[in-house]
């Protein structure tokens, strides 16, 4: 497997202070570029218009304006497609880093505002009921599902990353801390409505899931041993799902979607491709 690097300047102690559970000398694509060793050289890449379109609200938007209007429609859908479209022009001319991870936090709250209306068993069972995301703990199911499907699909994206030859750990968006895999989380961002969203709306809408399948203790709520085998199948099945690849023009699962979605930023990355292009659906 062809080995890719960056940064090569980065030393051995830069290596270490990256954060990285992997050592100095570890093959990873963009070794090194940490915010307090390199922070110009991951900028500059994180600035180019071939890898801007990781910027993370992209997925956010274009997912969910398809399934909100053609679900419900009506004026304040309409008002928060707009709202994340206007997000989404306001990032195309930005280059502060910062700035985008602001702009992405703003239409995650825009998109998580409206996500109780695409949950139809919200309605008719309160314990489906959802208000606005909380993560570090969920205190409620719908967003204990949305943790637990979003850490499955950072694993994911984790392999898929270290199979393509790239450091899982230091990213472009996601700024680098042990044990945080930054670059797992930026190629995840264009996954999360299309996976982890999805499979969540599909257990609670069609009923796979129920109360008991939750146990609340502490403030905080998790999924029983039973839950949890039930949310693991269901997640399996979604990455199982087969999707015909926009740039390959074959079928490929989600999870080899991953793969290809991280070969690609790698070719980029070394110039084989002049721009890396997000994974869109239908």
């Amino acid at each position: 497997m062809r080995v890719v690097r960056c940064c090569e300047h980065a030393s051995t102690q830069e290596s270490r202070s990256s954060g990285s559970p992997w050592a100095a000398g570890s093959p990873g694509l963009l070794r090194g570029c940490h915010p307090r060793t390199s922070s110009s050289a991951c900028a500059s890449i994180g600035r180019r218009p071939s890898v801007r379109p990781l910027s993370p609200h992209r997925s956010y938007r274009e997912r969910f304006a398809r399934t909100l209007i053609r679900r419900h429609g009506g004026k304040q859908a309409s008002t928060a497609v707009d709202q994340l479209a206007n997000l989404a022009e306001a990032a195309e001319n930005e280059r502060s880093l910062d700035t985008l991870l602001g702009l992405e936090g703003t239409a995650a709250r825009i998109y998580f505002a409206r996500f109780a209306d695409l949950l139809a068993a919200g309605a008719e069972q309160p314990s489906f009921a959802f208000e606005k995301r909380h993560r570090r703990p969920p205190t409620d199911p719908v967003n204990t599902l949305l943790s637990f499907f979003y850490a499955l699909l950072i694993k994911d994206v984790t392999v898929a990353a270290l199979a393509a030859g790239l450091d899982p750990y230091v990213g472009f968006y996601h700024r680098p801390r042990f044990g945080r895999p930054a670059l797992a989380l930026d190629l995840a961002e264009e996954f999360r409505s299309l996976i982890a969203d999805s499979t969540v709306l599909t257990v609670i809408n069609n009923g796979e899931l129920a109360e008991g399948d939750f146990v609340a203790r502490a403030g905080a709520v998790s999924l029983t041993q039973s839950g949890r085998r039930k949310a693991v199948g269901a997640y399996e099945r979604r990455m199982r799902t087969e999707l015909r690849h926009p740039i390959f023009r074959y079928k490929a699962s989600y999870r080899r979607t991953l793969e290809l979605q991280a070969r690609l930023l790698a070719a980029v990355l070394v110039g084989d491709i002049a721009e890396y292009r997000p994974l869109t659906t239908r």
